[in-house]
């Protein structure tokens, strides 16, 4: 067995941000952007508030809130009482949009924390509070984009809602409700129907993290058969996702309106078979690719490629002992077996039957650390959040690996945590994390992809998913205030906010000057 080499050092050096030279040549010949989306992303249960307390409704995290180590959700960071001050704060940044998702547990609420067959009432008044917030976010210039599934769903439709074809027909239902409510709201208010949609969020994240890590509920015991779930999961979840595409463009056409942009949005890693494999499955139809021979070839070759382009990031992280070595080889061999066309029979299925041929508006994805590497360390719990590498120039790799003609590519997600109570063991502020991030993104703009839009995760501080301490917010969050007051800064003194504002603002007025100073931080 060949010996891993060494393994660099799993965070990059601070020296992050380009230099004065890198920049002026960037914005030299730079493209107008001043179309660009640029926002942040939040996600409705961890910000909102008010879910699975007494009278409150149940998602599928209830029980996940009372496990040894974890902390409930309460108030969140309150905004479902206060929006408003929020959607403020990213108009004042200069920003044009704002990702927000809608929370199926609190518009179809229910106390049963059991599986029921007969899907419960509609609630009018959640449904018009979530029509309010996007009407506030077209009164502030913010254009909205909006997830109808992050990572959460009511506690009445059962805990593995991705593993059956009756309980994903649920979701379907909600779909085909939720869409209609929202746009007919907006139109009664003077404004146009949501425009960019995202069915369902890191579907390649929810499978393995629900069956497989076991960081997300229900915490199901591992066994034999956890592998076979979790591929029937993801399975289920992106036939689930060209389902609700299908549901989604229908209304449109049949209102007479304008077609929507809908997509889902992977989470980003090198390793082919659980990221772009997706993609190209779903792109596969509209490029003339029609018998199952021609599409094994198809994807051998997109595979190579992907592998080709992510190669120098892929190679900036290595295994550090024979045993990871070992894992990371076991991960890619099990990958490439198991998630092919053949394994996947409901998504191939969902595919083949739909009349449009191309169930994928624009290619989203989030970019945090891609190295499947490094998340394996983070699978084995030894890899925090706060440590994930930062690799800025994966960013720029991975908007030219995701490139599909004239579809428009969106970085769903993109930040970096600290901890609660500590700055990052590699010195990496917030501040520099964003200029090293949008100097890549840019370049990407400048090689002609069509870059559409780029959220920042996130807003404000919020619930990661069982805890507090992760700190991912342009502005920090004071939770011991009853109100959860947000500070001028993030939650270790970085100048983010001030970062971001001016990049927006430099590229919306054109200003090459002020965009170099924006982007050297002086």
């Amino acid at each position: 067995m060949p010996q891993p080499s060494p393994m660099s050092p799993p965070l990059r050096s601070p020296a992050l941000s380009p230099t004065l030279e890198q920049v002026r040549e960037l914005v030299s010949g730079l493209p107008p952007a001043g179309d660009l989306l640029l926002g942040c992303a939040t996600a409705a249960y961890q910000v909102e508030g008010g879910y699975n307390g007494p009278g409150q409704p149940a998602n599928n995290w209830h029980a996940w809130e009372s496990r040894p180590g974890n902390e409930p959700n309460g108030p969140a960071v309150g905004f479902w009482e206060r929006p408003w001050a929020d959607l403020d704060r990213c108009r004042a940044l200069g920003l044009n949009a704002f990702r927000l998702s809608i929370e199926w547990a609190r518009v179809q609420p229910s106390p049963s924390l059991r599986p029921l067959d007969d899907a419960p009432a509609w609630d009018p008044e959640a449904i018009a509070r979530y029509v309010a917030i996007l009407v506030g976010c077209r009164q502030r210039g913010l254009e909205p984009v909006v997830t109808l599934h992050h990572f959460s769903h009511p506690a009445w439709v059962g805990p593995d809602l991705w593993l059956s074809d009756e309980r994903t027909g649920l979701f379907l239902l909600y779909v085909a409700h939720i869409v209609p409510a929202l746009n007919q709201g907006l139109a009664a208010a003077g404004h146009p129907p949501v425009r960019w949609w995202i069915t369902l969020n890191e579907p390649n994240t929810l499978a393995p993290a629900t069956y497989l890590s076991q960081w997300m509920p229900p915490d199901a015991p591992l066994g034999l058969s956890a592998p076979a779930r979790a591929a029937r999961a993801m399975d289920g979840l992106y036939a689930t996702h060209v389902q609700a595409y299908n549901v989604i463009h229908a209304w449109y056409e049949q209102q007479g309106l304008p077609a929507p942009k809908v997509s889902f949005n992977n989470f980003a890693l090198d390793l082919y078979h659980v990221d772009r494999l997706y993609v190209d499955m779903a792109l596969a139809r509209s490029l003339g690719v029609s018998s199952r021979p021609a599409l094994v070839r198809y994807l051998a070759d997109r595979a190579r490629a992907w592998d080709e382009a992510l190669a120098p990031l892929s190679q900036q992280v290595r295994p550090q002992t024979a045993a990871h070595w070992l894992m990371l080889k076991a991960t890619r061999v099990m990958a490439e077996r198991v998630y092919t066309p053949e394994r996947l029979p409901r998504y191939t299925a969902a595919l083949e039957s739909s009349h449009r041929e191309r169930p994928l508006d624009y290619v989203a994805f989030d970019y945090y650390d891609a190295t499947m590497a490094n998340q394996l360390r983070h699978t084995s719990g030894s890899y925090e959040p706060w440590d994930w590498a930062v690799l800025p120039d994966g960013l720029h790799a991975l908007l030219h690996a995701n490139a599909s003609g004239d579809l428009p590519l969106m970085v769903a997600e993109n930040g970096m945590a600290t901890h609660h109570d500590r700055p990052r063991t590699d010195g990496v502020t917030r501040d520099m994390f964003l200029r090293a991030h949008l100097f890549q993104l840019l370049r990407a703009v400048k090689d002609g992809l069509p870059v559409a839009g780029y959220l920042h995760w996130s807003l404000t501080d919020n619930y990661e998913w069982g805890r507090f301490a992760p700190r991912f917010g342009l502005f920090g969050v004071d939770y011991d205030h009853p109100h959860r007051e947000r500070r001028a800064t993030d939650a270790h003194g970085s100048p983010a906010p001030e970062t971001y504002a001016a990049v927006a603002r430099s590229l919306q007025s054109g200003e090459a000057e002020a965009l170099v100073a924006a982007l050297v931080g002086r």
